[in-house]
């Protein structure tokens, strides 16, 4: 095997290394927030907590989790949004990784409701230490919905009303930076090497 190849099957392989060092994921970032809604006419039915990204002006929204998981009143759980139940998770991965300070949705609604409610909040605003998840791969988000509560509001009008603390883990990995893996490269093709004398 020639110098070049040894060289390349080593720097391949302190590559692979940086990769290993990534597959596990770990909780980025998490935020709680108490979030409810109420709707008329509407029947009493379990309630959903979920999230979306949200474009400029004129608004429009793509949710993300909606229909994976809902909760009656008095119960709690989690459930997570991941590329292997969301279709659009590849456009959300991006938004919440690409360095703006986009938007973010955290929407609630009862089954059958017919809408939707909730908050739209810049990412700054949610993100603790910078405006998005910037120099991480995303590889799911976990909600974890506590303290359900669903009550009729105004009978005569089938007025409901619904709320939950719920809590966003994002999870993920570290990207290195692309220095970071020139710099092993780099290392790996200048280090000395010792010939039998």
């Amino acid at each position: 095997m020639t110098n070049i190849r040894v060289l390349l099957v080593l720097s391949l392989s302190q590559l692979c290394g940086v990769a290993s060092q990534l597959e596990a994921s770990q909780l980025i970032t998490s935020f709680s927030h108490f979030i409810g809604g109420g709707a008329s006419p509407c029947e009493p039915a379990p309630a959903e907590f979920y999230l979306s990204i949200d474009g400029p002006p004129p608004l429009y929204y793509t949710p993300l989790g909606r229909g994976l998981a809902s909760w009656n009143d008095g119960e709690a759980g989690d459930y997570q949004i991941s590329p292997d139940n969301e279709t659009h998770w590849s456009d959300f991965s991006a938004s919440l990784t690409n360095g703006l300070d986009d938007h973010l949705g955290l929407l609630t609604e009862m089954r059958g409701s017919g809408g939707a409610g909730g908050t739209i909040w810049l990412e700054s605003r949610l993100f603790p230490g910078g405006h998005d998840l910037a120099g991480n791969q995303l590889d799911f988000v976990r909600l974890d919905v506590s303290n359900v509560h669903i009550w009729t509001i105004d009978p005569t009008t089938h007025w409901q009303g619904w709320s939950a603390d719920v809590t966003y883990e994002f999870w993920g990995t570290p990207l290195p930076e692309p220095a970071t893996v020139l710099l092993l490269v780099v290392t790996t093709l200048v280090r000395p090497r010792h010939h039998p004398v």
